[in-house]
């Protein structure tokens, strides 16, 4: 695994050299965090389908979990136009 630096534009942008693909630092860590997560939720699962250990800890847990998953909800805002009144 290499890294690698680049720069444009005055901004800096890691990559890591990974099977032979550069792919940037951000997706790496974004895929080795999924990773963990479905681990964990994973874990969660199996220990509260077999009654093992405090079963507040896992629910607690696996609904943190999927909570970070789980996208942020937003409104969609639709804009009225000023000049004709009409939905932009």
């Amino acid at each position: 695994m290499e890294t690698t630096r680049s720069s444009t534009a005055g901004s800096e942008t890691n990559y890591i050299r990974l099977c032979g693909k550069e792919t940037s630092k951000g997706h790496c860590v974004f895929a080795c965090q999924m990773v963990i997560v479905y681990i964990v939720i994973i874990t969660c699962i199996i220990n509260l389908s077999i009654d093992n250990g405090e079963s507040n800890l896992w629910t607690a847990l696996l609904s943190s979990c999927l909570g970070y998953i789980l996208p942020a909800p937003s409104i969609k805002i639709k804009k009225i136009s000023p000049i004709s009144g009409d939905l932009v």
